[in-house]
């Protein structure tokens, strides 16, 4: 039987593979996707694994275990990932809307439309 720390060791080297490979990630799924991960062990460690902390002889060993549980150190690459993505997404979707607007000529009701498009989208990231 596994203790608590070879436990979090195995669970932690199962995260920095995901992590690993999404590394070369050029799409924003994958990248949500662990986030959504990262949102699910921090969950999983607050709803699981605190509540069984031992008290007393194997609190040490818990402590031990608790400081493998680096969860935003592990996840800083995907972040950096998604922020290199979203960059480079970014600048394709303003060029697109760059060249749409030159290459059709709209009326003021559609341009304000799409404007307001736009500025929606821009304030979801």
């Amino acid at each position: 039987m596994l203790n608590a720390k070879e436990y979090m060791k195995f669970v932690l080297l199962e995260v920095e593979n995901l992590v690993v490979g999404v590394s070369k990630v050029t799409e924003i799924g994958p990248l949500v996707e662990m986030f959504e991960l990262y949102h699910h062990l921090l969950e999983f460690y607050t709803d699981i694994i605190e509540p069984i902390k031992p008290k007393g002889p194997g609190a040490n060993e818990w402590e031990a275990a608790k400081s493998l549980f680096d969860v935003e150190q592990m996840f800083r690459p995907v972040v950096k990932r998604w922020f290199a993505v979203t960059e480079t997404q970014l600048i394709k979707w303003i060029d697109r809307a760059i060249e749409l607007d030159k290459v059709s000529s709209l009326s003021l009701k559609k341009k304000i439309f799409f404007l307001n498009l736009f500025i929606r989208l821009f304030s979801f990231l």
